[in-house]
């Protein structure tokens, strides 16, 4: 593999990006080639640039609704790009709530790789990094989901003391491979859950932070698509949810250092329904729906999130009588925790998908109700909230109120145009 040796001044994401680029082969670029040919032929494309308005917060209604959006990343068209795990494919929704055709089997063109099932998209190195939950990899790809590299294995992985990591649940870019949460099997099959870090290129570059016995109920807040998981370049954060919440810092090489604050009102942890209490009854309506009922029904720390060089505590309160939830989201000093200032965010919804940006999106979601069409969780999911970063970074300039729910401009619905 060709190195190439970063000047003293590059930050640590233009090297990485480097050496991500720099592994790109002469076959690599052929495949590419063909793979775009193909693209054209079948018509499939972005939507046309449509930049969020950075002046105003939006409540913008999607013409198509989405299965089951985890995560999401904004495009250069100024798109969001939204794994939708139970569409089995990726979907560009524009800031007006247009929904593109869902680029499903995206790749399959190309190398013979398959983009089964898409669910977790995250920005890094210049392009986007995409898991699969079917082929347990991630791939590295540019704007339009073109390969950029060899898929990365996440399942199945060979780790430090023998251990194999065997499924991940959580992760998010650091350095030159991921911080992640998942579960690990030892020679003499002993399986744990573990935070930790491996790099993608280098085998011998991973280590365990923190490990937890399969049967601790605090696992179920790990496994449940809630981001506990944020970077800051080579620094990691988790949001452990003890008995007493609090947020770590991690770096690779080095132990987990406890931030000293956390948010009072939120320094408590829901019991929520054990992972084999619904999975092993075949993830019947009642037992998911109840599920997810008792995250509706919790006051607790819900995502954690990084941006512009700072640390975000997205939080809820239980549902209330009128059927809506009060989010919040709180700006923590990554240095000790202590917080900066919070907003309440004008949304009622009973779940929240954030996207971080210029332009933070809030793709709401509605109370389960039982299995859909594609066998997993259905959350009404049709409708999302646009807010500038600025408006988040100033709560007490008359934006966004901290006390009370700010209505935003309701966005008229555009039709996709053949």
């Amino acid at each position: 593999m060709i190195r190439v040796i970063p000047t003293s001044h590059e930050s640590n994401d233009v090297r990485c990006a480097r050496r991500f680029f720099s592994r790109v082969t002469v076959r690599n670029t052929w495949l590419f080639i063909f793979a775009f040919s193909l693209l054209a032929l079948t018509q499939v494309s972005l939507l046309p640039a449509q930049q969020p308005d950075s002046s105003e917060c939006h409540h913008v209604t999607l013409f198509t609704p989405l299965g089951w959006a985890i995560s999401g990343a904004w495009s250069q068209e100024g798109n969001l790009l939204v794994p939708d795990v139970l569409g089995y494919g990726v979907a560009a929704v524009s800031s007006s709530g247009d929904v593109s055709p869902r680029f499903q089997e995206k790749l399959g063109s190309v190398g013979g790789l398959l983009l089964k099932s898409p669910s977790t998209i995250r920005p890094a190195y210049g392009g986007y990094l995409v898991e699969d939950d079917q082929s347990d990899k991630i791939l590295y790809v540019n704007d339009h989901l073109e390969l950029l590299d060899d898929p990365i294995l996440i399942g199945n992985r060979k780790m430090a003391d023998n251990l194999r990591l065997l499924e991940v649940y959580d992760w998010s870019p650091m350095s030159e491979g991921i911080l992640a949460f998942g579960d690990l099997e030892s020679p003499e099959e002993y399986q744990e859950s573990a935070f930790l870090y491996f790099d993608f290129d280098d085998a011998g570059q991973n280590q365990i932070f923190y490990r937890i016995a399969i049967t601790d109920n605090v696992r179920n807040h790990y496994t449940r698509n809630m981001p506990y998981i944020a970077t800051l370049g080579n620094v990691g954060y988790i949001l452990f949810m003890d008995e007493r919440p609090a947020i770590g810092e991690v770096t690779f090489g080095e132990g987990i250092r406890r931030l000293q604050f956390f948010p009072e009102d939120f320094r408590s942890r829901p019991q929520l329904v054990r992972r084999e209490a619904w999975t092993n009854a075949g993830m019947g309506a009642r037992q998911a729906t109840h599920f997810y009922k008792s995250l509706e029904m919790s006051t607790m720390a819900a995502g954690l999130y990084a941006w512009d060089g700072y640390l975000y505590l997205l939080a809820k309160e239980a549902i209330a009588q009128n059927g809506e939830t009060a989010w919040w989201l709180i700006k923590l000093d990554p240095r000790d925790g202590m917080e900066l200032s919070r907003v309440r965010l004008p949304t009622g919804a009973a779940h929240l998908t954030v996207v971080t940006g210029e332009v933070w999106g809030f793709i709401e979601k509605g109370p389960v109700q039982g299995i859909g069409a594609m066998h997993g969780p259905y959350m009404k999911t049709d409708s999302m909230v646009l807010i500038p970063a600025g408006w988040l970074e100033d709560p007490y300039g008359g934006r966004l109120d901290a006390r009370s729910r700010t209505h935003c401009v309701k966005s008229r619905q555009f039709t996709t145009k053949d």
